[in-house]
């Protein structure tokens, strides 16, 4: 939001859970190959892509009432990039 705070929404929730979910699945994969050679690292990107899709689908299925602005997935290119150095 504009001001520094942060919203409370659940479509931000559930953006903000995505990546440690992204992190912990490359982790486990991870650990499965290092430890139990049960799957080699280099066939886990189908995994990932779920799971990243997963955490897309639930992103945009959540209610965005009480959101501040426009959700994260309708701004503009120019307005991520440019928005945050503009006066």
């Amino acid at each position: 939001m504009a001001d520094g705070s942060v919203c409370g929404c659940a479509a931000c929730r559930v953006r903000a859970v995505c990546w440690p979910v992204m992190l912990i699945a490359a982790g486990s994969l991870l650990s499965l190959d290092l430890v139990w050679h049960a799957w080699p690292i280099w066939k886990t990107w189908p995994v990932l892509l779920i799971v990243w899709g997963v955490c897309r689908l639930a992103e945009r299925l959540a209610p965005d009432t009480g959101h501040g602005g426009a959700r994260p997935a309708q701004v503009s290119l120019e307005q991520r990039l440019y928005g945050p150095f503009q006066e």
